[in-house]
């Protein structure tokens, strides 16, 4: 992984540590607890018809 890729990792858990709420400095679980929400709201999506699952990859029809 290069420089500009490792920063890009720390800016999106920066974000992440921001979203969330955090304000206790620790960034621990923050990648784990993204992840759990984004296949949450795909698996809903799904469910709704807004995205269709094709040979393991989705589809979006409306991702909104």
């Amino acid at each position: 992984m290069n420089t500009f890729e490792e920063q890009l990792r720390a800016d999106f858990l920066d974000y992440l540590y921001d979203k969330y709420g955090r304000t206790n400095g620790c960034y621990t679980g923050l990648w784990k607890q993204y992840q759990e929400d984004i296949s949450l709201q795909m698996r809903k999506a799904v469910i709704e018809g807004r995205v269709k699952l094709e040979c393991g990859y989705a589809e979006s029809k409306k991702l909104a």
